[in-house]
């Protein structure tokens, strides 16, 4: 049942391999490898960006909490098509613990994005966008290469100067929120959700941390209490002056450490909640 890709860039040359789901694990999902376990929902930190297997945040807890975790990231992926793995993969399965990864950078959706045009003829791009990417992201390195295309082509414009963790479009983020909310709302779970920031989120003096005021982080806030869930926000966590050790030397995804880190961060605070 097990596929396997190369992954290289000049920083990591890395071995993929997928189960019997298409997901990035060296065992495969059945409702037996649900019982008890721990489910990871997210993008590309979960997935394992560039890193070996045994290096990824997935296999440190499973390790040290001697857990099945089973790894819903799929590279590529935002709240939606998280939201639809989780459903179609895990929500009727009996695990007992939910981590999920929210990466603000790249996470928000813009509804704006999702709008068809009714003149297919002068949208083919677009049309020809959503529509592979429908097919390919469940699970499908490929998902990523055509994000990566649509940004760089299609989009051209200023909206990255708006994400991260000064995202300010509140369409954006209720609609972003909405599929967090199908996921989180499960009850008689453990649920985390865990706040990823970018290199440049971490790089904001201290004074200059106003994102906790912003429309997102309130209603993250609130969400939480209505469903029950807690939130690391490893922007409160991460040393500033590893900040290059965290990532990737060529890329914005987290190194092996950067993994390692973000594991100690979530076994302490788990530690703390019993």
């Amino acid at each position: 049942n097990f596929t396997t890709d190369r992954h290289v860039k000049t920083c990591f040359d890395v071995n993929y391999s997928s189960n019997n789901v298409g997901a990035r694990d060296n065992k495969d999902y059945y409702s037996k490898t649900f019982k008890k376990s721990i489910v990871l929902v997210g993008d590309s930190f979960a997935e394992g960006y560039g890193i070996k297997l045994e290096n990824t945040f997935s296999k440190v807890i499973e390790r040290k909490l001697n857990k099945n975790v089973i790894n819903l990231g799929s590279s590529g992926s935002d709240p939606r098509h998280n939201y639809l793995r989780f459903k179609k993969f895990a929500k009727n399965e009996d695990f007992e613990e939910i981590i999920y990864f929210f990466f603000p950078l790249n996470d928000f959706i813009n509804k704006k994005d999702l709008v068809k045009s009714t003149n297919k003829k002068n949208n083919f791009i677009l049309y020809f966008y959503e529509d592979i990417r429908d097919f390919l992201y469940n699970f499908t390195y490929s998902f990523n290469t055509i994000r990566t295309i649509k940004f760089l082509i299609i989009n051209k414009d200023k909206s990255f100067n708006n994400q991260a963790y000064q995202y300010k479009d509140k369409e954006g983020i209720d609609y972003t929120f909405n599929f967090i909310n199908k996921v989180m709302s499960l009850e008689n779970k453990k649920k985390t959700l865990i706040v990823i920031p970018a290199k440049k989120d971490m790089r904001f003096n201290k004074s200059e941390k106003n994102y906790k005021k912003l429309y997102w982080f309130k209603e993250l806030l609130s969400l939480s209490k209505k469903l029950n869930f807690n939130i690391i926000d490893l922007n409160d966590v991460f040393d500033i002056k590893k900040v290059n050790q965290y990532f990737h030397s060529c890329d914005g995804h987290w190194s092996s450490y950067g993994n390692f880190a973000a594991a100690e961060h979530f076994l302490n605070h788990r530690k703390q909640e019993k």
